[in-house]
């Protein structure tokens, strides 16, 4: 039970604490989101603790998750206002054969070009690892999905898409070299 506390008590602080940060505008934001981090780094100590290192972490990612969409449901039903319906409905444009093919385009270039891009970049940052073969496969296949993740999260955010894709092709040039070498 105190090992319980010591992983939860931590978690729902941090959890308070990045809440009110997103709630509120103030001075205290940073701090408060620098807090509400180191909270839930300590309550993964307590959750390791208690469970072992598999399901510690998983708790710890699970439980301040979950206590999160408890706190927005909550403050939503207490937050409820009445909204009047716009006056006027603008009708949608109708879809055009360029936006789609720009679309498709970028779903096939985030799903087959970073994922090659990326697969080649884990294989030649994982055959460097001093480690056995499969230790290293084991490795690539953890790093594989962070590195393509990463990647596209990176292309969708930012103003430029093009120095993404520009620096992925580079780096997967660069992989696949140092494979063939």
């Amino acid at each position: 039970m105190m090992l319980f506390l010591m992983a939860a008590v931590p978690a729902l602080c941090g959890v308070g604490c990045l809440f009110c940060s997103w709630k509120s505008a103030r001075k205290y934001g940073r701090s408060l989101v620098v807090y509400g981090w180191l909270l839930l780094a300590l309550s993964l100590l307590g959750w390791i603790q208690l469970a072992g290192a598999e399901y510690g972490v998983v708790f710890a990612l699970l439980f301040p998750a979950f206590f999160a969409w408890l706190m927005i449901v909550f403050q939503r039903r207490k937050g409820r206002r009445k909204t009047s319906a716009p006056k006027t409905v603008q009708p949608m444009p109708a879809p055009s054969w360029q936006g789609i093919g720009r679309n498709i385009a970028r779903f096939l270039w985030l799903f087959a070009g970073l994922g090659v891009a990326m697969l080649l970049v884990s294989v030649a940052l994982v055959m460097q690892f001093p480690f056995a073969a499969n230790l290293n496969l084991a490795s690539a296949l953890l790093l594989f999905p962070l590195l393509w993740a990463a990647s596209v999260c990176w292309f969708l955010s930012s103003r430029k898409p093009w120095k993404v894709s520009l620096l992925s092709t580079v780096a997967a040039l660069v992989s696949s070299l140092w494979l063939l070498v």
